[in-house]
C-alpha cells in the first residue's frame, strides 16, 4: 500500500518533540501523574507477581542468569527477561493505568522497556533521564493510541504501546532526532497479533501482549541505532492498514501543549474499566439493599456504553470536555 506521507511527517514531529523534553521543565501536573502512575505501576506489578499463574510462569520459564530483578520477587535474570516478566506480572490482575485518549494501558507497555534499557546502557543514566524518556514514550503510545481506530477484531494491547516503548528506548540509548523517529516507525513492524477473542474467553498468553510491546520497543531502538531501518512508513502497513486506519493530523494536535498523560486513570476494581461503573452499582445496590439486584435491561446498557470508544461516548453523552470522572462513579477508574 502507498505510504502515508503524513504519517511519516507526524512521527518526525513526535521525535522531535520527545527529544527536546527535560523532566524539570515539565507541567507541574505532568510530573505529579508520572509519580502517581509509576507507583502504581509497580505497586501492581509486584502484586502480579505474587499470584499463582505468575509463579507457574517464573517456574517454567528457565530464566538466563543475571543482575536484574523481577518487579515483586527475588527472582533476577536479564534485563530485557525481568521487562518481559515485569509487564507481563503487571497486566495480568487487570490493576495496570489506562488513559481513555489512549483508548487502552500506555504505561504497561513502555516503562519496563525504559528501565530495561538504563539497565543495558553501556553509560550511566540519571533519573532525570529515565523519567524524560519515559514521560516522552507515554505520550507518544498514548497519542497513538488516540489516532488510530481499530478493526473489530483487535484488542488494544501489543501493537500500538510499541512506539512509546521505543521511544522511550531510544532516547535512553542516546539516540538521534533520526533514529528516534526510526525507531517509533520500526516498532508497529515488530507488534504482536492481539484478537479480541482470547480476551473475552481467558486466554492467559494475553497478559504477555504488552510483554511483547516492551520488547518490539526495545529491539526497535536497536534496529534505530544501528543505522538498519529510518522513518520508512512502515505504521501505514501495520497500524495503519491490518489493525486499523490511523489519522496522522490526531497524532500532533495540540502537541507540547496538550498532555494526554494527565488524562490517565488508576484502577480501583482489579477488572476492565469499561465494567466499573456497572461494578460500582452493583456494590452500591447490594450494600443498600444487602442482596444482589435484580436482572435489568438499564444495567446492561452501562456496560455498553462503557464498551465505546472514548470519543465515541463524548458525543453519546453529550460532554464537550469529557474526561474519565464524567463517565463513572469512580474517580479516574
Amino acid at each position: 500500500m502507498p505510504v502515508n506521507e503524513e504519517a511519516v511527517a507526524a512521527i518526525d514531529r513526535l521525535a522531535a518533540f520527545a527529544v527536546g523534553l527535560d523532566y524539570a521543565r515539565l507541567d507541574a501536573a505532568v510530573q505529579s501523574r508520572l509519580q502517581l502512575m509509576l507507583t502504581d505501576l509497580l505497586g501492581v506489578a509486584a502484586a502480579g507477581a505474587r499470584t499463582p499463574e505468575m509463579r507457574r510462569l517464573r517456574a517454567g520459564w528457565q530464566t538466563e542468569p543475571g543482575l536484574w530483578p523481577v518487579v515483586g520477587t527475588d527472582t533476577t535474570t536479564s534485563a530485557e527477561t525481568a521487562a518481559y516478566l515485569s509487564a507481563a506480572a503487571a497486566c495480568c490482575l487487570e490493576l495496570d493505568e489506562g488513559n481513555k485518549h489512549a483508548q487502552g494501558h500506555p504505561a504497561v507497555q513502555v516503562v519496563f522497556a525504559a528501565l530495561a534499557a538504563v539497565q543495558l546502557s553501556e553509560r550511566p543514566v540519571s533519573g532525570a533521564e529515565l523519567l524524560t524518556a519515559i514521560a516522552a514514550g507515554y505520550e507518544v503510545a498514548a497519542r497513538f493510541g488516540r489516532a488510530l481506530s481499530r478493526h473489530k477484531p483487535w484488542h488494544t494491547h501489543g501493537h500500538w504501546g510499541a512506539t512509546g516503548a521505543a521511544c522511550a528506548a531510544a532516547m535512553i540509548r542516546g539516540c538521534n532526532e533520526r533514529q528516534v523517529a526510526a525507531a517509533i516507525d520500526a516498532s508497529t513492524a515488530l507488534m504482536h497479533v492481539t484478537p479480541w477473542d482470547l480476551v473475552i474467553n481467558g486466554h492467559f498468553a494475553r497478559n504477555l501482549w504488552v510483554a511483547g510491546a516492551n520488547m518490539a520497543g526495545l529491539n526497535a531502538a536497536r534496529l534505530a541505532h544501528a543505522e538498519l531501518v529510518v522513518n520508512s512508513g512502515a505504521t501505514s502497513s501495520t497500524l495503519g492498514s491490518m489493525v486499523g486506519t490511523l489519522d496522522a493530523r490526531v497524532l500532533t494536535d495540540g502537541l507540547g501543549d496538550e498532555w494526554l498523560t494527565v488524562g490517565g486513570y488508576t484502577k480501583v476494581h482489579a477488572a476492565c474499566s469499561y465494567t466499573h461503573a456497572a461494578v460500582d452499582l452493583i456494590q452500591q445496590l447490594k450494600q443498600e439493599h444487602h442482596a444482589a439486584p435484580p436482572t435489568s435491561p438499564r444495567y446492561g446498557f452501562a456496560l455498553i456504553l462503557w464498551h465505546r470508544p472514548y470519543s465515541q461516548v463524548c458525543r453519546i453523552t453529550g460532554s464537550r470536555q469529557c474526561s474519565p470522572s464524567h463517565l463513572s462513579s469512580v474517580p479516574q477508574c
